[in-house]
């Protein structure tokens, strides 16, 4: 498992960086482990690669062709549509994952689980630390 520092370093960097692409316009579409290097170690710092999905818009939610990876997109990102919530939901997962060593993809079904997080969304798991949960409860809403 991950420890709760680590966990704060990689949510400020990536924090940076999605904050910088929500003030140009920018919406990923495809945040997910394999898009996201580390550049420097101490302090941690970030690069995002995976902008074939990415496009700007001005408006709250827009239309997006959906990635071919699904356990990190938003729900929204599921039915077609696109916000700048969206990008953050999927740092969430990432987080969840990280957590979890995992755990939380283990034998699931990649349609099965679209259609539960559309219509249920993403429980979390007992015994987490309390700062993580609150950070879970904010992005996955």
């Amino acid at each position: 498992s991950i420890d709760l520092p680590t966990i704060q370093q990689f949510v400020k960097s990536m924090g940076r960086i999605l904050s910088s692409l929500s003030e140009n316009g920018l919406r990923h579409g495809n945040i997910r482990p394999e898009n996201i290097f580390i550049s420097k170690q101490d302090p941690l710092n970030l690069i995002l690669s995976g902008f074939q999905y990415s496009r700007l818009s001005t408006f709250d939610l827009d239309t997006v062709k959906q990635p071919i990876s699904t356990r990190y997109i938003a729900p929204e990102v599921v039915a077609g549509g696109i916000s700048v919530a969206s990008d953050w939901w999927s740092l969430g997962m990432i987080i969840l994952q990280l957590i979890t060593s995992g755990a939380c993809f283990e034998g699931i079904n990649e349609k099965a689980f679209q259609i539960h997080v559309v219509t249920r969304g993403v429980s979390l798991p007992k015994g987490i630390d309390p700062a993580i949960h609150i950070l879970l409860r904010g992005l996955l809403a």
